[in-house]
């Protein structure tokens, strides 16, 4: 058991703050790029760099949904309330 790593939930809290914002290369393209009047996606991008934002799209979905799942797998925190109806 790792006791050292979090071990309350404002540490959680700290930590999750510390992350920084995922740079992914389709948002870097929709902000450098215009789209055509009247139309959603940049004309102006390569294929290539289309596919690979899609791509890198797909896989930070995959790694969120991996995270939300590991999430739902941690142990209960108890509380430091006072009133214990507050945890039901």
């Amino acid at each position: 058991m790792n006791r050292g790593f979090l071990q309350s939930t404002s540490n959680l809290v700290t930590c999750l703050l510390q992350t920084p914002p995922a740079e992914l290369l389709g948002l870097a393209l929709l902000r450098q790029s215009t789209p055509a009047p009247g139309g959603w996606f940049p004309t102006d991008v390569p294929l290539a760099q289309v596919k690979q934002a899609a791509v890198e799209f797909i896989h930070y979905g995959g790694r969120c949904r991996e995270a939300a799942h590991t999430l739902t797998a941690l142990r209960p925190v108890p509380l430091l309330v006072s009133c214990p109806e507050f945890g039901l």
